[in-house]
């Protein structure tokens, strides 16, 4: 056997030592893969606990590592020179093995992203019931990403294996315009929803006023499709969360709970200016749910047709403790006025005659008559 025929079997046979080389190179692969894992899980796991996002990343590296073997194990076949009727099968075969490893690694890197988002946004949130809302809308979306993921999929295999999908796509085209036109006021609001928990424009227990519509109340519930507000009246006003995107907030809580209390009363020109502030400031220190931080203020506002106008302004710590706060405060006030001999205005008129009025003696005898 001279020097160039081993040459030329060398040559005419090296393709198998390609195809051994890649196989060898799978099957390390899929070991020194295995041995990765452990020792990542053995750092993941120094706490003794496994978490769902240090699981989500074992789950993408093994199934990196399982694609990255089949990749070599591929070569190492395709090397060999095998029939062709063969190599169709194995072509079918590992197709459907790398499209269910990449189904895989894909809805993985998913989970992972949405968990890494409700981490992050969770930690801006100080409410558990906005966490739990925040937590609902995300695994909404997960689900439609994941859904869409299943569909390309699904095209991928028909594409594959030569059918048409054009038809397929067309009828879902028009069956998603159909359900669009249905459903887009629900999916109006929850988009509004989505901004609503994205932008914080106000949070569970807020007492917010709804400019233009008279709605007001205390924020109750924040749904997918609507939001609660149980008014003072003790009622729930369920309203779309698109109206809430659209309409200009008054958020009441914002950024103090506090609610400021206006009552204003006159007095008699005649009353001394600094007893009435000090009766009055009696009054509110006698108060409850009056708050002395901030200080209530108490303001001579107009000099009015009849009377001196004050302007007394308070804090209370909730808008429900107001409307009663009010009433005690003015009953307080008019009791103090009364102990003090400060007089409260009425209106009264004096009529004028311009000619003078005469009464005759049988007029004057006949209302003394009726008056009897």
């Amino acid at each position: 056997m001279t020097f160039q025929t081993i040459i030329d079997k060398f040559v005419n046979n090296i393709h198998y030592a390609f195809s051994f080389l890649f196989f060898l190179l799978a099957i390390f692969s899929r070991k020194y893969g295995k041995r990765f894992i452990e020792k990542l899980t053995r750092i993941f796991y120094k706490d003794n606990i496994l978490s769902e996002y240090e699981k989500n990343i074992l789950d993408i590296v093994n199934a990196g590592t399982n694609i990255l073997s089949l990749f070599f194990l591929d070569i190492s076949i395709t090397f060999l020179n095998l029939p062709q009727k063969f190599l169709f099968v194995k072509d079918k075969i590992f197709f459907f093995l790398y499209l269910y490893l990449f189904y895989k690694l894909s809805f993985k890197f998913i989970d992972l992203i949405f968990l890494s988002i409700k981490q992050k946004k969770e930690k801006e949130l100080e409410d558990d019931d906005q966490k739990a809302i925040l937590s609902t809308y995300l695994e909404l979306i997960r689900k439609g990403v994941k859904i869409l993921v299943l569909i390309i999929f699904a095209f991928s295999i028909c594409r594959h294996f030569g059918l048409d999908v054009s038809t397929l796509i067309a009828s879902l085209g028009i069956g998603s315009l159909a359900v669009g036109l249905a459903t887009q006021d629900t999916i109006k609001n929850f988009i509004s929803g989505l901004i609503i928990v994205s932008d914080k424009p106000f949070r569970l227990g807020d007492y917010i006023r709804i400019l233009g519509d008279n709605i007001e109340g205390h924020v109750v519930d924040i749904g997918i499709r609507s939001t609660k507000i149980l008014t003072l009246d003790n009622n729930i006003i369920i309203v779309p969360n698109s109206t809430l995107t659209e309409k200009s907030i008054e958020n009441l809580h914002y950024p103090n709970p506090l609610i400021k209390g206006r009552v204003q009363v006159g007095v008699a020109y005649s009353s001394d200016i600094k007893l009435v502030k000090k009766v009055i400031f009696e009054a509110i220190s006698e108060t409850e749910n009056i708050l002395d931080i901030p200080k209530p203020s108490i303001n001579l506002i107009n000099f009015g047709d009849l009377s001196l106008d004050f302007l007394v302004l308070f804090y209370v710590k909730r808008r429900d403790l107001l409307w009663d706060t009010q009433n005690l405060l003015r009953e307080k006030i008019l009791e103090k006025f009364r102990k003090y001999n400060i007089e409260i205005p009425f209106p009264q008129q004096d009529i004028w005659f311009r000619n003078e009025l005469k009464i005759s003696k049988e007029d004057k005898t006949k209302n003394e008559v009726k008056n009897a």
